[in-house]
């Protein structure tokens, strides 16, 4: 699923219409039957998963959803299961990680189906729901892109105030940026970028919204420039804006491509994937 290779997806998901017929349990083979599998699944969660999401690549994308449902309700009977029977807690630990997993696959789904309120009530509850800091922020970043998707302001503001509960000058910059954009108002968003950068031009956030908003706004050239003079190695998001900034306007822009290649590349560390700076591209 993350190749996005969804054609190859369905055909080999396809036959499994079933994920908890016999053949697919340990008691089903006689050198698995034992007393401690005797109930035991063959089919590892992260299959369920696919199992329960794929069926949105499908001709009927709305299939999934029961599915997601029913693997979410057996998720919460496995919970409930176990508190009764007074397992240990990492197991219940383990088994509500898995429910967070199918929840956020629920949200992101109904989103895919363009059901932005049910998506939108998804993720509030499991915001509220969640200890873990770092998927609290996760979720706060996609309830305020839902926000404005939908067009509600005041509930933007009120989640990237959350984001930023100790906002510094960049942040309420950001903030003004983001208003800006949500009112079609890119000249003023480019301005507010622009004061930014003055003081803080290390942000890979700052210098692409900046190069996109001065692309927008007419100034190609300058937003190939704001790129080029930025110090720090680019996102995969930089670089692919790069990459189709050069094929929009520069007459020279393999060349082009190639200098900034030579200038990042020894700052890489040892493992990175080169063809996620699509500088180079195969021919």
């Amino acid at each position: 699923m993350a190749l996005k290779e969804y054609t190859i997806l369905i055909d080999e998901i396809s036959p499994f219409v079933d994920l908890d017929i016999p053949p697919l349990y340990a008691s089903f083979y006689h050198d698995l039957r034992t007393i401690e599998l005797e109930d035991c699944s063959l089919v590892p969660f992260s299959l369920r998963l696919c199992h329960a999401e794929y069926l949105k690549y499908s001709s009927n994308p709305w299939d999934c959803i029961p599915r997601i449902n029913k693997l979410e309700s057996n998720v919460r009977k496995t919970i409930e299961f176990l508190k009764n029977k007074n397992e240990m807690e990492s197991s219940i630990d383990d088994w509500n990680k898995r429910l967070v997993t199918v929840e956020l696959m629920k949200a992101r789904t109904l989103y895919f189906l363009k059901q932005t309120r049910l998506s939108f009530e998804t993720y509030n509850y499991l915001l509220s729901n969640i200890k873990e800091d770092n998927l609290k922020k996760e979720i706060l970043q996609m309830l305020t892109r839902l926000a404005i998707v939908v067009g509600d302001e005041k509930t933007m503001e009120k989640y990237i105030k959350e984001l930023n509960p100790q906002s510094g000058a960049t942040q309420y910059y950001l903030h003004k940026c983001l208003r800006a954009i949500f009112n079609g108002n890119y000249s003023y968003a480019q301005e507010q970028l622009q004061n930014i950068s003055r003081t803080n031009d290390t942000d890979p956030t700052v210098i692409n919204n900046l190069a996109v908003s001065l692309l927008y706004n007419g100034n190609p050239s300058e937003s190939i420039e704001i790129i080029k003079k930025y110090k720090e190695i680019p996102t995969e998001v930089m670089f692919a804006n790069i990459h189709t900034l050069f094929e929009l306007i520069s007459t020279n822009s393999e060349e082009e491509k190639q200098f900034l290649f030579s200038k990042w590349v020894d700052k890489l560390p040892d493992g990175y994937n080169i063809q996620e700076m699509k500088l180079l591209q195969p021919k």
